[in-house]
């Protein structure tokens, strides 16, 4: 159903268009950070050139559980306990929760239409505490980081150096860097350990809507 999400958004503008009716969905990412609004609404007459970002705080979680010497399995099993971890977790932790995101990300703010599979997916489960570990004592993070431009969408685990804004992004947080033509880079991030953000997200949809009829 994913990899036919390009023909049905498509198809959800077009449909709206034919009956004059609105059609938001900014809370389908990212929660209630408003990475979509960002890039359709806040960067008129730009070009967004490249995007990257950290879309899933539980990948956050976990590496961060593992850079502190705790296996994958004891990490996800924490976070299971914790209630951020789904009972198949398979999503998470191969890439393809972020990679869902990525290409409603760039569907929407680069008008494409790309597919999960032109997205190049490596997800945490290939790591090992020792590479996490390593990378905390270089003075560097591992996330899980989510980019596209024109000529490549890709997810992978990423080393980061500590100055990278990525690197910041850490726990329960997610977030977003544009870099931009005549905008600059803009960057942004959010903590998000409850579902207020989202739902607030929804209400923010529900207002812009309100207002357009």
């Amino acid at each position: 159903m994913i990899t036919l999400m390009p023909a049905v958004f498509g198809h959800l503008k077009a449909l709206a268009r034919k009956n004059n009716a609105g059609l938001r969905y900014i809370a389908t990412v990212c929660g209630g950070l408003p990475v979509l609004n960002l890039g359709d609404r806040g960067l008129v007459a730009g070009e967004i050139k490249e995007i990257r970002g950290v879309f899933n705080s539980t990948s956050n979680f976990i590496l961060e559980q593992m850079s502190q010497g705790r296996s994958m399995a004891e990490a996800l099993t924490t976070a299971q306990e914790l209630g951020i971890a789904e009972a198949d977790p398979s999503l998470v932790i191969c890439g393809w929760d972020t990679a869902a995101k990525l290409c409603i990300i760039f569907n929407c703010l680069k008008n494409g239409s790309t597919t999960l599979a032109d997205i190049d997916v490596t997800g945490i489960d290939i790591l090992s505490p020792a590479i996490v570990q390593k990378a905390r004592s270089d003075g560097e993070v591992v996330r899980l980081v989510a980019s596209a431009s024109d000529d490549a969408l890709k997810v992978a685990p990423t080393v980061l150096k500590n100055s990278d804004f990525l690197a910041t992004v850490t726990g329960w947080e997610k977030g977003v860097q544009l870099q931009t033509d005549i905008y600059g880079t803009i960057s942004a991030k959010l903590w998000e350990r409850e579902p207020i953000p989202t739902a607030a997200s929804i209400i923010r949809d529900i207002v812009t809507l309100s207002a357009q009829v």
